[in-house]
């Protein structure tokens, strides 16, 4: 893997790195992620009731959100969804004015350290350039599910400043000197 840190990576114990994972800046880490989400598409030209979906895998560094779908499917999409999946792949978690959790068909904000239910369904996310991205992890482990949505939840809106990227790139750059 290109460009990763020398720091320490956490991810759970059962899994290993995987080999589609992001190239990571100095001082960005892998946090967690989980195989076999699928991001749902909403295209214009499609009924409502029946979006589009493709499966992929969700990362989550101390850095991004990052979606890298599974290579062979991304052909087969329409010009516009197949935008909708480029912009996808790479989205700084300080571009996100929100996150929920859908569960049982309930929204709950994401937040850190806040309570997760049992089972997530869904993760839906906004940012500030206005894109809206849902996540469904009906195929994913659950264990996985639930620490990708809390290593979003502590990133994405650190209880401390020092969760910030900003400290870890500052301290990778102060070390090379």
């Amino acid at each position: 893997m290109a460009g990763m840190s020398s720091s320490k990576i956490s991810i759970p114990p059962s899994t290993s790195i995987p080999e589609a994972s992001p190239e990571l800046l100095p001082g960005e880490v892998l946090v967690g992620h989980a195989p076999n989400t699928q991001l749902i598409l909403y295209d214009i030209s499609t009924p409502v009731d029946i979006p589009d979906t493709i499966t992929g895998t969700l990362f989550i560094t101390n850095y991004q959100l990052c979606f890298r779908p599974i290579p062979f499917l991304v052909e087969k999409l329409s010009l516009l969804n197949k935008s909708i999946v480029k912009s996808s792949e790479h989205i700084p978690l300080t571009y996100i004015i929100q996150a929920q959790t859908i569960s049982s068909g309930k929204k709950r904000e994401l937040k850190s350290k806040a309570t997760m239910p049992k089972k997530i369904s869904e993760l839906e996310i906004i940012c500030k350039d206005m894109r809206r991205l849902v996540f469904n992890f009906k195929n994913c482990e659950k264990s996985d599910t639930i620490h990708v949505v809390n290593c979003l939840g502590m990133y994405s809106s650190p209880s401390s400043i020092y969760h910030l990227f900003s400290f870890d790139y500052a301290r990778v750059l102060r070390n090379k000197k």
